[in-house]
């Protein structure tokens, strides 16, 4: 007989099964947890690795390519911030800068300038805060502070401080949203259904040739008026001339016989 045979275990306790159940879900809790912190770690360093690539400083031409994995904030130009919300796209090459997707909010500073070209218009301004949302058809603009100068359409406009546009390859309004206020909508603001200024592209005035007079309205023909009877004049009397009666001469007597004479 062993140490063991003669060792008295006794029964296991009721609650053995639950603790050590408890305890294995515990451990997989943890180790759960463990492998979800390592996957954000590692997405948030590709992130910013993709940053840090896509960010390049030459000598006095800064650039770079970015898509927004998430809400972010990027110095592309000395004095001029862009605070890219998630997919967001931005190409800059020093001040002139392509956003062809997404919403970018864009603060410069006082002495610096901003160049934007979106797949439908431009924005150029300098010390201002403006936020600028690019669709697959049109870009929209809306100035927070300062005053920026927006190209497009056929049109240009200079926008201050609570003002929008919406640019379009054909079109370029001010102030102005859809019927269903989706413009409003898109910029966070207040729909506007009434323009507080005339349209900047006016359409063309119709040509005169083109332009239909329209023919006077109907009216039943009327008898000229009686009018009273001119007076007759009477022809004036014509003077007879007198009547000379024939000569007749005779050439054996040399004498012409004149009725009379």
């Amino acid at each position: 007989m062993t140490r063991l045979d003669s060792w008295d275990v006794g029964p296991a306790p009721p609650t053995l099964a639950d603790g050590v159940m408890a305890r294995v879900e515990r451990l997989e809790r943890q180790r759960r947890a463990r492998r979800a912190l390592a996957a954000f770690a590692v997405a948030a360093l590709a992130s910013a690795a993709t940053v840090v690539a896509a960010v390049t400083h030459g000598r006095g031409a800064p650039g770079g390519d970015v898509v927004a994995t998430e809400r972010m904030e990027i110095e592309i130009a000395p004095g001029v911030l862009a605070v890219m919300e998630r997919a967001a796209h931005l190409v800059w090459r020093g001040r002139e800068v392509s956003q062809d997707r997404g919403e970018v909010s864009y603060r410069v500073r006082a002495g610096a300038a901003l160049e934007l070209v979106t797949p439908t218009g431009q924005v150029r301004g300098g010390a201002s805060t403006s936020r600028v949302l690019v669709e697959p058809a049109s870009t929209y603009v809306l100035v927070r502070d300062g005053e920026v100068s927006v190209i497009g359409g056929a049109g240009r406009v200079a926008l201050g401080a609570g003002r929008y546009a919406r640019v379009s390859a054909a079109s370029l309004t001010v102030d102005h949203d859809d019927v269903d206020g989706s413009v409003g909508r898109a910029l966070g603001v207040a729909p506007r259904l009434v323009p507080s200024r005339a349209p900047v592209v006016e359409p063309a005035p119709p040509s005169v040739a083109s332009a239909r007079i329209a023919p006077p309205p109907h009216r039943a023909a009327r008898a000229p008026a009686a009018s009273s009877p001119a007076p007759v004049t009477p022809p004036s009397p014509t003077r007879r001339a007198p009547i000379v009666p024939p000569c007749f001469c005779s050439p054996m007597q040399a004498v012409c016989d004149c009725g009379g004479g």
